[in-house]
């Protein structure tokens, strides 16, 4: 076979809607041994295909236009048009005629070709397919027009990409039938995680008579160093950045847990939200009451659900447009996203009954009000805050409005030393874990008094954390009304004890 190389330049063109398509080069390969004319007539006498040039001879006696015609219409009457220079040089082809003519003849013919699938809504082929000199409408093999070598030029990756999503889908229905949303990887290395085993009693935990929240307690001790609380009897739990942790009460179960996800780019994605935050925090303007609160000494911004606090129904919390608008691009940056969907994965890993609970509540509720919307699709939490720093140290407290049973996740971000200061104090199981940097754990905030240690002199520490008002849960379960709009209970207080055992029943056993 005889193949002729030609550099082939386009001008600039236009759509109907008047876009500008810019120049663009590609090399074209032509083989001049083929006989176009015989390939169309084979293609026609098979019925593979209508012959196009009596459809362009019937438009010419019936003397109508049509987006094929409109190529021509704009030609001197005097110089051949388009399609005629094609005719010749294929003639010139078969006739034997010098390559030059035969490259310049294919040129013009997949110009007109390319025109008249613009013309008629068609894809043209890909700058990718042009860029190798295959043009889907003129490749051969074997003397056979092949409709389908452009598709299998790329069958690998559709191929991979099939694969991938067949997967996904096989193992998002074995999850629905297990009535779970976590992966077995994240099962297995769950089991991997380190236990350990505390003197904390869930089952005694401080908490409201209905079950729903917990109680404010007061401060008990300021922050104190490290090495201060070590005195005091308090145990440091080192960080294992590939295996998380476990916390198990004295009945074996599951309580709180923490881990890092492993994936490569994990520390830039939390790198990059730390940046957002600190960049963000600029546009912000605080209250002296918002800046010293019962956590600590520190702003925060807050958006989603929440109920409580004599509100009528659950409403989304609101700001000044000025912080409105800084948590709004806060959600918006894509790695805050992908925290706040790991958070909820986590959840959903250490404790999958508590995670379930906390989607179907979501779910109701939105289903109920619609003005109402989770801030992270992926995630099954109603609230997130961002504290913002610069020195986000906790006080000791609980967050008391929030679930009782339920789960608060926290990650931490900045630059400090994990190992002089960020820990995260659990005072009732005198425990101090190291919190570094990129870390999420999960703890029952209204359960436990927790607190931070101080970091040092110009480090830098934020989080983002994620919650559930108890309020939620009791108005979704109250049938969307409050205790107020409902019969009153013969015996509220058995109520709010069954309650309270669901709620511990929802936390794993250890394995």
């Amino acid at each position: 076979m005889q193949f002729t190389n030609l550099c082939c330049s386009y001008s600039e063109r236009k759509t109907r809607s008047g876009t500008v398509f810019s120049p663009w080069e590609l090399p074209v390969r032509y083989d001049t041994s083929v006989d176009l004319h015989n390939l169309l007539d084979a293609a026609v006498a098979r019925g593979n295909l209508e012959d196009p040039r009596s459809e362009l001879h019937a438009l010419s006696e019936m003397g109508e236009e049509s987006d094929l015609t409109d190529l021509e219409s704009d030609a001197d009457p005097d110089v051949p048009a388009d399609g005629a220079e094609n005719v010749g040089c294929m003639d010139d082809a078969r006739d034997g005629a010098s390559k030059e003519n035969v490259a310049s003849g294919v040129n013009s013919h997949v110009v007109a070709r390319r025109e008249m699938d613009n013309a008629s809504g068609t894809d043209s082929p890909s700058m990718e397919n042009a860029a190798s000199g295959v043009d889907e409408h003129i490749v051969v093999r074997g003397g056979v027009s092949d409709p389908d070598r452009v598709q299998k030029l790329n069958s690998k990756a559709r191929n991979r990409q099939n694969k991938r999503a067949k997967r996904r889908d096989q193992r998002e229905r074995l999850l629905a039938q297990a009535g779970t949303s976590v992966k077995a990887v994240a099962t297995r290395r769950r089991a991997q995680n380190h236990q350990i085993t505390t003197q904390f009693c869930a089952r005694d935990s401080n908490r409201a008579s209905t079950a729903y929240i917990g109680v404010r307690d007061r401060i008990h001790s300021p922050n104190g160093q490290v090495a201060e609380l070590a005195k005091q009897g308090f145990k440091v739990l080192p960080w294992d950045p590939r295996n998380g942790f476990l916390l198990v009460d004295e009945q074996g179960r599951i309580f709180a847990g923490g881990a890092s996800p492993r994936a490569p780019g994990w520390s830039q994605v939390t790198t990059d939200a730390f940046e957002a935050v600190i960049h963000a925090r600029r546009g912000c303007r605080f209250t002296h009451k918002e800046l010293n609160h019962r956590r600590g000494r520190f702003p925060a911004l807050t958006k989603g659900i929440s109920y409580g606090g004599g509100q009528r129904r659950p409403m989304l919390l609101r700001s000044s447009n000025r912080n409105a608008a800084t948590m709004d691009a806060i959600i918006d940056n894509p790695n805050v996203r992908r925290i706040a969907g790991m958070q909820s994965k986590l959840l959903h890993t250490i404790a999958p009954k508590q995670g379930l609970y906390y989607r179907e509540t979501l779910d109701k509720l939105i289903e109920s009000q619609p003005e109402l919307k989770r801030n992270v699709q992926n995630s099954d939490f109603a609230c997130l805050s961002v504290n913002l720093g610069p020195h986000t140290i906790c006080v000791d407290h609980t967050d008391c409005v929030n679930l009782a049973t339920g789960l608060c996740a926290i990650t931490a971000l900045g630059n400090f030393d994990p190992k002089k200061g960020g820990h995260l104090i659990l005072w009732e199981l005198r425990l101090m874990l190291e919190f570094p940097p990129g870390a999420t754990m999960l703890i029952p905030s209204a359960l436990l008094q927790h607190s931070n240690v101080p970091i040092q002199p110009k480090e830098e520490r934020v989080s983002i954390t994620q919650y559930m008002a108890g309020g939620i849960f009791r108005w979704v379960e109250n049938g969307f009304r409050r205790n107020l709009d409902c019969a009153p209970l013969e015996n509220p207080e058995q109520d709010g004890q069954d309650r309270w055992e669901r709620g511990l029943d929802r936390f794993d056993r250890s394995l």
